[in-house]
């Protein structure tokens, strides 16, 4: 399993023309960010979303990703940062590798 994409989206949406994802900012406004992914993997699979607030981790997404070598499977977590300060968020395998981690500031 490997990550193909990986990024912060202030705005997110799901549309006939696909995904859009409008990323913050140096900093983040405080309300309801999303952390997209895009996984490539030779099998049905499970990524996991942690999202930390400095390093206390405020909450754990277990989603299912189908097998997609090439292009990578497409998947997404929201969560409502409402504390200013330093957050962080990883994506793992669902052998617990990170894949990718991802630092920001709320504001």
């Amino acid at each position: 399993m490997s990550l193909a994409a990986g990024q912060l989206c202030q705005t997110f949406s799901i549309n006939p023309d696909g995904w859009k994802c409008d990323p913050p900012g140096k900093t983040v406004e405080g309300g309801p960010i999303v952390f997209y992914t895009r996984v490539r993997s030779p099998r049905d699979a499970e990524v996991v979303h942690r999202w930390y607030y400095g390093n206390t981790l405020r909450q754990t997404v277990r989603l299912m990703i189908r097998t997609n070598v090439s292009e990578g499977y497409r998947t997404y977590s929201r969560h409502l940062v409402d504390r200013v300060g330093d957050w962080r968020v990883e994506a793992t395998s669902d052998e617990g590798v990170v894949l990718h981690e991802q630092r920001f500031t709320v504001r």
